[in-house]
């Protein structure tokens, strides 16, 4: 191959990382919460997943929290809403969708509402939507860093997660 294509073929490779990090990265496509059975906040973040997911239930898109490793308040109702924990097997975003479509074939929910940051919501969205027969809506919460963008650490962790969802985790 000669110099030429092989600059070529990279700038084309780094175009198309540019443009997959805008689109499903910096500025994925994002829902509106409605109405639904469940709100499932998923865990990480750097703490701006919770109070957004603790606050959509508590404007009534829920009448139930489900929190991805929980610890306080798990099993009780307050507020007019119940607060659901689990503890996600395999301990990542497939374990948190295996868990969440667990507790709707038990509840008989069809519609859930998935919170996590922005930049991770385009992945949750399409892993949630293989483990559930229902309605999945993903709300992004933008990171509590400069400009709601993620960090260079959260990027390169997309990077990686996204082959091994399309590739390696083609099931739920």
């Amino acid at each position: 191959m000669t110099r030429r294509r092989v600059a070529l073929a990279a700038g084309v490779l780094v175009v198309a990382l540019a443009a997959f990090t805008a689109r499903f990265v910096l500025w994925p496509a994002t829902d509106e919460p409605g109405r639904a059975d469940a709100v499932v906040v998923l865990a990480g973040g750097l703490g701006e997943r919770f109070p957004a997911a603790r606050a959509l239930v508590e404007d009534g898109v829920a009448p139930v929290l489900v929190v991805s490793h929980g610890r306080s308040g798990c099993g009780e109702r307050r507020d007019g809403y119940e607060t659901l924990c689990f503890t996600p097997d395999p301990d990542r975003t497939q374990g948190e969708a295996r868990a969440t479509a667990r507790l709707a074939r038990e509840r008989g929910w069809e519609t859930i509402v998935v919170v996590t940051s922005t930049y991770h919501a385009a992945r949750a969205r399409k892993l949630f939507e293989r483990c559930l027969d229902g309605e999945v809506r993903a709300v992004g919460v933008d990171p509590p860093t400069r400009g709601g963008l993620p960090t260079p650490r959260n990027v390169l962790r997309e990077w990686v997660a996204w082959p091994h969802a399309l590739v390696a985790e083609r099931g739920c």
